[in-house]
């Protein structure tokens, strides 16, 4: 909560219209709870700060993803022309398929999930380290399985 009051601090209050996109009508309640807030200018928040970036900030820190530029947009902004090489910048055709995500078909997915999903990927990067976190995660499964066990007694 303490996270959403800091971001409502800077980005200010959304409209009933922005909030449209919160599915979770207990968040939209919480939001909606809080103190009312102006957006505070970047101009001020980032004094001092090369005006081509605050700009840029402006456009992808708002509340609603719908506001947000793309990424094409944010790769095309004056700020990042000196390192824009349309070439070099090859474009993903498929879009990115998460099988645990899928899962879950639009559900949170399980902490412990997502930790197994990175620690594969670490595993597929670094399998030198395996015996190092097998160790770790054999503890940490054998702390669980025993709560687990005493729960069911």
């Amino acid at each position: 909560m303490h996270q959403l009051e800091e971001i409502i601090n800077v980005l200010g209050t959304p409209s009933d219209e922005s909030l449209a996109f919160i599915t979770n009508s207990m968040a939209k309640r919480a939001i909606m709870q809080l103190p009312k807030r102006q957006r505070k200018p970047f101009s001020e928040l980032f004094r001092g700060c090369n005006e081509q970036a605050v700009g840029l900030l402006e456009r992808m820190l708002m509340f609603d993803p719908r506001e947000r530029c793309t990424v094409d947009e944010a790769l095309a902004h004056p700020y990042f022309q000196p390192l824009h090489d349309a070439n070099e910048e090859p474009e993903c055709k498929v879009p990115f398929d998460i099988q645990c995500e899928r899962d879950y078909h639009g559900q949170e997915v399980p902490k412990e999930v997502i930790q197994n999903e990175v620690y594969r990927d670490m595993m597929r990067f670094h399998p030198e380290e395996r015996g190092m976190c097998d160790a770790y995660s054999s503890r940490r499964d054998g702390n669980r399985s025993s709560s687990k066990s005493n729960r069911r007694k």
